[in-house]
């Protein structure tokens, strides 16, 4: 079957660019699994989500889709003897490894075995996948392994596009003329050549206590958790650069509540972007926090649609290319992820994700979740004074949430 979407002209494109926009998700389970378990419910997986099951081609005449024909099974890679930490090796190498839009699936999964776990990653490409969609397909790749003989019904959405409020489409069409007429040209610097090293994937967790007591501190000081967060790992910065005490950051916003009609769990990426100015100047946190707050409530719905996947279908121009960075870090928090703990004989310990490889130098990305009460974070960089900005992030962090002692594994 072919599929038509504009997804599939991205795909032909960056077959042809050495970036990876591959990112994952790392899940802890408990429980009896093997190989074969696992590759039939990643085939159950495909069916559930067509996108998984399909690869890029191009007509003689130029034109991208999709295709389900000569399309392999979902790669799978499997280690033996894992130790506690391996996974995050793992995703440092594999997230950098591009797609093979052109014959593979765009996904892959690796299963490391240990003495008395399994941690299963899966490397989603961006360009069909969001953290939200990533944790979609563990969920159900989950309940494949506890009900193989579970009846699948296949689910696709739109594209994102197509879902845009008529609104928010005349004003992307109306920046777009204003372009056309002698406006500010879109941005349209090339991906960097050399991105400046490896990706080093940092992984902290917050204890339950921790978890609850951020969370009620916030709740009393009546700002989000999202902007605790830019408080915590912005104001390092600031503290580098006291002369510049206001920063910047990137927050993915997930469109699926924006939308005209609901897309359900259709594995898809709906996320959008902005940029927010927090005030970082040196005093109370929370301070900051009421400055990200109120950045946050400001947010303008159209700039959220102003990604790729949008403006090019509506538009035929692009916006800002994703590694165009002009912010001090990128804040990645899927919130609380409300999925089961238990899957037939398989119990789901842990989740970190979403994973996101650094695209340059300068790129610093922090994925954020949490799970079963407690807040897991990976910190991506290329940079060799990432760790200490982390370092000094999370032990702000500490400070707002108050708790003695830092909850600083991995586990």
């Amino acid at each position: 079957m072919e599929y038509e979407r504009p997804e599939a002209t991205g795909a032909v494109f960056l077959s042809r660019l050495p970036i990876s926009l591959n990112f994952a998700v790392s899940a802890r389970i408990h429980g009896p699994l093997t190989r074969e378990e696992l590759e039939a419910a990643l085939a159950g997986l495909g069916r559930r989500h067509p996108l998984l099951a399909v690869r890029a081609a191009e007509r003689a005449d130029g034109t991208a889709y999709f295709t389900d024909e000569g399309v392999p099974p979902i790669p799978l890679r499997v280690i033996e003897g894992a130790a506690d930490d391996d996974w995050v090796g793992e995703v440092e190498r594999d997230i950098q490894r591009p797609s093979n839009y052109l014959t593979e699936p765009e996904m892959r999964c690796i299963w490391l075995r240990g003495s008395n776990f399994s941690d299963v990653v899966l490397i989603c490409d961006h360009l069909l996948a969001d953290g939200r969609a990533s944790v979609i397909a563990l969920r159900d790749l989950l309940d494949l392994l506890a009900v193989p003989s579970r009846a699948v019904e296949p689910l696709m959405a739109p594209p994102v596009h197509e879902l845009v409020p008529p609104d928010v489409v005349r004003q992307i069409k109306a920046a777009a003329a204003g372009q056309e007429a002698g406006g500010p040209e879109s941005r349209t610097a090339a991906p960097p050549t050399d991105p400046g090293g490896p990706v080093c994937v940092r992984p902290f967790a917050l204890t339950a206590q921790e978890t609850s007591a951020l969370i009620r501190r916030c709740r009393e000081e009546e700002v989000t958790v999202q902007a605790a967060l830019c408080a915590a790992f912005l104001t390092p910065f600031a503290e580098r650069q006291p002369d510049q005490p206001m920063r910047r950051a990137e927050i993915p916003v997930d469109l699926r509540p924006r939308l005209i009609r609901p897309v359900g769990d259709a594995y898809a990426s709906m996320v959008g972007l902005t940029i927010v100015d927090v005030d970082c100047t040196a005093g109370n946190l929370w301070d900051a926090a009421r400055s990200a707050a109120a950045a946050l409530a400001d947010m303008r719905e159209a700039d959220f649609f102003a990604v790729p996947p949008v403006t090019i279908p509506l538009t035929g121009k692009m916006p800002n290319p994703p590694w165009d960075i002009h912010y001090d870090l990128s804040i990645s928090n899927l919130g609380r992820i409300d999925i089961p703990a238990e899957y037939g004989n398989l119990q789901l310990e842990s989740i970190y994700g979403p994973v996101f490889p650094a695209t340059g130098p300068d790129h610093l990305i922090l994925g954020v979740s949490t799970f079963a009460g407690r807040m897991r974070c990976t910190y991506s960089s290329r940079r060799p004074d990432a760790e200490a900005l982390m370092t000094r992030g999370h032990e702000l962090l500490g400070v707002m949430h108050g708790v003695g002692g830092s909850g600083a594994g991995a586990s």
